[in-house]
């Protein structure tokens, strides 16, 4: 069969048509290929860049909260302070310091003082979820126990170190081992160091 030389150039024509094409077709692909990565790199560094900031913060928050656990301890911590006298005639009151002092809590197994030596007050921490706190002290070799009640009440610190309870006291009572008598001077019971109670032997 004799090819007509026409539809032979016309077919090469349309292969050259079809290659021209799809290069250029391939070309535009490329190059939105590469727009595309260079938009991912340029999106990719600013996440980076966005996730390294955050890290940063993120740091700068942990090592305040980490450099404020220790003020915010002190300043939420609130113990009752009782102090140790005696009467010497009729209205002479003396500081009387124990050569030794053993102090627990009743209903717990925590020891406050243990055989302490030469302490003339003690600190006391009041129980936040009750509303009464009982202790077995012994004075020296003789044991006396005081029970304390008390109204608890929530105080705002701050952001950081939340609330504190603070303790209003009501009454004291104690046996008579040791223990002549006990006063509430400051019925406030504070983050303070200030003598809440007078206990004269």
């Amino acid at each position: 069969m004799e090819r007509n030389p026409k539809t032979a150039k016309t077919s090469s024509k349309q292969v050259e048509a079809e290659i021209v094409a799809q290069c250029v077709r391939c070309y535009g692909f490329i190059d939105r290929e590469r727009e595309w990565g260079r938009g991912f790199v340029e999106k990719g560094w600013a996440g980076v860049r966005l996730w390294l900031f955050a890290c940063l913060i993120l740091l700068a928050l942990l090592s305040a909260s980490c450099t404020n656990d220790g003020n915010c301890h002190a300043n939420l911590y609130v113990e009752m302070q009782a102090g140790f006298y005696t009467n010497r005639g009729d209205t002479a009151v003396v500081g009387v310091t124990m050569d030794s002092i053993w102090v627990k809590g009743i209903g717990n197994d925590s020891v406050i003082y243990n055989n302490m030596r030469s302490v003339s007050f003690i600190q006391l921490p009041l129980q936040k979820l009750r509303d009464t706190t009982s202790f077995a002290i012994r004075f020296n070799n003789i044991y006396d126990t005081l029970t304390c009640t008390y109204t608890n009440t929530q105080q705002y610190v701050s952001l950081e170190c939340g609330c504190m309870v603070t303790n209003m006291l009501h009454t004291v009572t104690f046996t008579k081992h040791a223990i002549d008598s006990c006063t509430i001077i400051h019925p406030n019971v504070i983050n303070q160091q200030i003598e809440n109670l007078k206990i004269y032997f």
